[in-house]
């Protein structure tokens, strides 16, 4: 990453702006408005910059609406080699890049 800083921890009210999923909201926090959910870049960046703390957090899991039948499921893991298991299968193990995300690409059906 060649640029390392959050721009806001927390989506904030914006008059006028119309942009994301609420008027009047900028949501480009690390956390949502009502400080409930942390979303996927809040662990990205703690993956990043946290190496006391292990990190591994599966991405994307509020993403309900699949459209393709193959699948690519990401991670952010400070922790090496990760294995996937999908009812009880492995879909294989693999190893964070160097900006700590692990990816498993169209391992299997989401339908």
């Amino acid at each position: 990453m060649w640029c390392k800083f959050v721009w806001y921890i927390f989506d904030f009210p914006a008059a006028g702006c119309r942009e994301g999923t609420t008027f009047g909201r900028n949501d480009k926090g690390l956390v949502t408005y009502d400080r409930r959910i942390r979303k996927d870049a809040f662990y990205f960046y703690k993956a990043n910059w946290n190496r006391k703390e292990k990190v591994l957090y599966i991405a994307s899991k509020r993403c309900r609406n699949r459209t393709d039948s193959l699948t690519e499921i990401q991670a952010f893991s400070n922790c090496g080699e990760a294995e996937l298991f999908v009812n009880g299968r492995s879909m294989g193990k693999c190893s964070p890049d160097e900006v700590c995300v692990v990816t498993w690409k169209n391992r299997f059906c989401m339908r």
